[in-house]
């Protein structure tokens, strides 16, 4: 579940550090701004439960103070499951062990893709997934579009025009038919045949790429998995506010 994928740029060699419960993974690329990969684990007593974290930590940066900033905002976004497993972990500890809970293995992971890292734009995606009994796991993926100049959170109304929403929407649903290859969203297995997005739709971008990521349940059946809407910037040139990525 942990995965590493370091986009438009070169990489270089790895290193591990230890640090209690944390290992430093560094990746050094060519460039100036690069990655490095944290990684977070504990368990119970019992070894029933762990939890693995994986997050990534920006340097590289011309401004210390943004740098800072970008890298407490993603700690703490990636380690919030660190409350979920622990939780959960005084929930079963006040249940009695009986023969079946004592075979059970629980278990709570995160990790990230980087789907875009340039000078000014770093998108990427926390990837979740626990499994705390029941017929399977779960999981869900969150984007994180970041400007590296501010280092504030970029929305998707910082992206594109709010007023153009029907209009991507109706391209979603088009790339949604083209990919299943149907000629509607039903025969594709989708709940409804028609996409209801709006400016809190999960997103990232990648080069050339507006990319809506739709969680299972969200829209389809969990045995659809994650799906994946990628729209083409030059197709939506007009309505973008950030005008630069078509420059990247």
């Amino acid at each position: 579940m942990n995965k590493f994928l370091l986009a438009a740029i070169t990489l270089g060699f790895l290193i591990s550090e230890v640090y209690g419960n944390t290992v430093c993974s560094t990746i050094e690329p060519a460039d100036s701004i690069y990655i490095r990969a944290l990684d977070y684990y504990d368990e119970s007593e019992d070894s029933s439960t762990v939890i693995e974290i994986t997050y990534p930590k920006v340097f590289g940066l011309s401004n210390k103070s943004v740098e800072d900033k970008i890298n407490l905002f993603l700690e703490e976004e990636f380690l919030k499951s660190v409350e979920l497993f622990e939780e959960f972990v005084t929930i079963l500890d006040s249940f009695p062990t009986t023969d079946y809970e004592a075979g059970m293995f629980f278990s709570f992971e995160t990790g990230f893709d980087i789907k875009l890292l340039n000078q000014s734009i770093l998108s990427l995606a926390l990837n979740h997934y626990e499994f705390t009994g029941g017929a399977h796991g779960n999981y869900f993926s969150l984007g994180y579009t970041i400007d590296l100049n501010s280092g504030n959170l970029l929305s998707l109304n910082q992206i594109i025009k709010a007023e153009s929403l029907p209009f991507v929407t109706r391209i979603s649903e088009d790339k949604i038919k083209e990919m299943f290859e149907v000629e509607s969203l039903f025969d594709a297995g989708l709940f409804e045949d028609t996409l209801e997005l709006n400016l809190d739709q999960d997103f990232y971008l990648v080069d050339g790429a507006l990319v809506f990521q739709f969680d299972p349940y969200e829209i389809a059946p969990y045995s659809m998995g994650n799906i994946e809407v990628m729209i083409p910037l030059d197709e939506i040139s007009e309505f973008l506010i950030l005008n630069s990525l078509l420059e990247e």
